[in-house]
């Protein structure tokens, strides 16, 4: 499956340069970035949360995982109230509210979908980035400069550790 239409369109109309690259099947960032012999830091990971019915797209490095006490701080800032708990987005809901797009492969555009996007700067701090097109067999490299032209609304902070070895 090439990547899908809606987000052809949306890199278009944004007015971004981007090209879209090929690569075999792949599940995961860590994948990914092994496949396309790419530092692990470059490419994104991105992961859905939910704090009560909001959802919010956070995206990091492949290498890293999420820091749910810093995240934590962001989302109440972002809301302006505090917050309890910050869960996952279910499968179900996925594949209910973002439509057409591969399980392992959410595109970081949250503006398609009305969802607010958080990056993590240790992401972007990269000048070119390699991130979900929708598809496990196509991927997306730009600058970060043309994520945040996409993504004008992008939230940029620091919420991401490195994994511990053997995790």
């Amino acid at each position: 499956m090439a990547t899908p239409k809606k987000i052809m369109n949306f890199l278009e109309k944004s007015g971004v340069k981007f090209e879209e690259i090929s690569h075999r099947k792949v599940y995961t960032a860590i994948d990914k970035a092994r496949t396309l012999k790419s530092k692990e830091d470059r490419v994104a990971k991105t992961v859905v949360i939910k704090v009560g019915k909001t959802p919010f797209i956070t995206v990091i490095p492949a290498n890293t995982i999420l820091n749910i006490e810093k995240l934590k701080k962001i989302v109440e800032s972002m809301l302006d109230k505090e917050v309890n708990k910050i869960g996952f987005a279910s499968e179900k809901w996925i594949k209910e509210n973002i439509k057409g797009m591969k399980e392992g492969a959410i595109p970081p555009f949250g503006s398609i979908w009305k969802i607010r996007v958080i990056a993590d700067k240790n992401l972007l701090k990269n000048r070119e980035i390699i991130i979900n097109s929708g598809s496990n067999t196509e991927s997306v490299k730009m600058t970060s400069a043309a994520f945040k032209k996409a993504e004008p609304e992008l939230k940029e902070a620091i919420f991401s550790r490195k994994k511990k070895k053997g995790v």
